[in-house]
Order: C-alpha cells, then structure tokens, then sequence
C-alpha cells in the first residue's frame, strides 16, 4: 500500500457518489461556502468534476483543504462511459494523494447505491482505498443526537444487505444535514461542517496515493490537460453564445464549440482506455498475488504435516 506521512497543514477530499445524494451540498458545507453548484432535484448539476481550495483554522493551525466534487455515478444524462471518462479526470487533481474519500449517501441505502460503491473502489482507486473511505450520510434530520446516530447504523446493518456490505468495509460513518441555505440553513450547515471537518482534519492525516493515478499521471498527463483544457474552452463559448446576438458570431461560436466537445470526448477515450488496461494490469497482478498466496499456504500446510510426521517418528 503506497501511504505517506500526510503534510501537516494539507488536506484532500474526494467526494463521490450516485446522482442526487447530495455530494455537492455536502461539498458546499465542508466548504462553508456556495463553491459548487447544488440541486435538489433528482438531475445531477454536476457535470464535470470540480474542485476548490479553502483554508481553515483550527487549534491555532492553519490547514489547506482541497476538495473534489465529481459527477454522479448514475447521472442519467450522460451514458455509463461519459460517467467513468468524467470521474477519470478527477485523477489530475488528486495526484499527489488524498487523505480520505467520501462516499456520500441520503436515506436508505439501495442497491444502486452499492453497486456505486462498488464503482468507487474497484474501478478508480483500487482496494486499498477502503481504508481511507468514510460514508457520510446526509439529510439526518437528528444527526446531532448521538443515541439517534448510533440506532441508525444499527438498524442498517441489520435490515439492509446492501448496507451491511459497504459498512463492514469502512471504519467511518458520518451523519449530517446540509439543509438549503436560502432556508435558514446555515446554523445545521455549521455543525455538520464542523463533524465533516473535525473527522477530516484529525482522522485522515495519512496521504493515500492510488496507483491507478500515479499511473495515469505517468502515462496520460497530456491527454488530462488537454481534455480540462477543453472542458474550459467548452464552458466559455457556451457562455460567450448566451451573451451574443450576431447570427454570425453564433455561427462561428457554434462550430468551435462542436470542435471543443470533439477534443473532448476524444481525450476521454484516451484516459478510459488507458484506465482500463490499467485496471486489468491490476487484475492481473491481484490474480498472481492470490496464486503466490495459496500456494505459500500450501507449502506452510505440507512443512507443517512434515514436521508432526518427523515427530512421530522420533517417538
């Protein structure tokens, strides 16, 4: 497992989850500011993966925390490739490592939500992330009674399959409620902000670094930039045809703007398919390591069977 001493004062945090969770509220709280666009509809507003620096200070200590907000496993708008090239992008800004990920959930959990679950650790980051993997529930009406919280965890390990599964691979879950602002929801706001940063700060000082990302740092870092640079180009003509009137200038705006989602798409059918050979390199090494595994236990097993065979001899 390649673990580093974290940097005393950096924190990153990535964010992932099925559409309409709530990952970007959460994001947003953690911020303890409006940063990235929320919805309370089913439809994820997040459709690129977006990230922003705050600093914080606790106990007289400043600390730099980056967080990642990604788009929706599950996003119905885009197709289940679109999803994975868009979450792979996400490597450029996590790089250097990441102290924990939050997969961030609301009410029950369903089988959706675990096959998300899934997605998290098997296809981006590898087994190993688990260990730096916190669930944060969100939309917990009694997050700050403790009796509630913990009756609540029970309850799901009890009667939910699916969350049984994921819970007993974690060793944290969070509640919070990150209610709408314009609600007067600021105050609940703050305190799940200060569990979510608390949690952050204390519990995740480690720095875990994938090696499906230092791998694609390696082999795809042109292919990355390229593709943001796109993404960037996509969003500035986008709000330069909303401000134009010229029938002409649209025209033009329009045709660089198909060759921008034309770069794009093609950058992330570089990074997908660099991912997976990847992934199946990973496959392949967790198959071999697995064969070596069982056969050590079997030579241990026959050394063992040797050894009382020996004995039984001498007596």
């Amino acid at each position: 497992m390649s673990v580093s001493e974290a940097a005393s004062n950096n924190r990153t945090v990535v964010l992932v989850g099925r559409t309409g969770v709530g990952k970007s509220a959460c994001a947003n709280t953690l911020a303890g500011a409006d940063l990235f666009e929320e919805s309370n509809l089913s439809a994820s507003q997040t459709k690129f993966v977006n990230s922003q620096t705050i600093r914080v200070v606790r106990s007289g200590k400043e600390y730099n925390v980056k967080i990642v907000d990604t788009v929706g496993i599950g996003d119905t708008e885009l197709s289940p490739d679109e999803v994975l090239q868009r979450l792979a992008t996400a490597c450029n800004e996590c790089v250097e490592g990441i102290n924990s990920v939050f997969f961030v959930t609301k009410d029950r959990f369903t089988k959706e939500e675990a096959d998300a679950w899934d997605v998290m650790w098997q296809v981006l980051f590898g087994a190993e992330v688990l260990e730096f993997s916190s669930i944060i529930r969100t939309n917990f009406l009694r997050f700050r009674d403790q009796a509630a919280v913990a009756k609540d965890k029970e309850q799901l390990k009890l009667t939910n399959k699916d969350a049984q599964r994921v819970l007993t691979s974690v060793r944290y879950f969070l509640h919070v409620d990150n209610p709408p602002s314009e609600y007067g929801g600021e105050i609940i706001r703050e305190h799940s902000r200060e569990i979510l940063l608390k949690h952050l700060i204390v519990n995740c000082e480690e720095v875990f670094q994938p090696p499906v990302l230092r791998e694609v740092k390696e082999r795809i870092s042109g292919h990355v930039q390229a593709h943001q640079e796109a993404r960037d180009k996509i969003q500035q003509l986008e709000a330069q045809l909303e401000e134009t009137s010229s029938e002409k200038e649209r025209l033009k705006l329009r045709a660089e703007l198909a060759e921008a989602n034309k770069t794009e798409r093609d950058e992330s059918k570089v990074i997908a398919r660099v991912m997976e050979r990847i992934l199946e390199k990973d496959r392949e090494r967790e198959e071999r390591e697995r064969e070596r595994a069982e056969r050590q236990q079997m030579f241990e097993i026959v050394g063992e069977t040797l050894k009382v065979l020996g004995n039984c001899l001498v007596m």
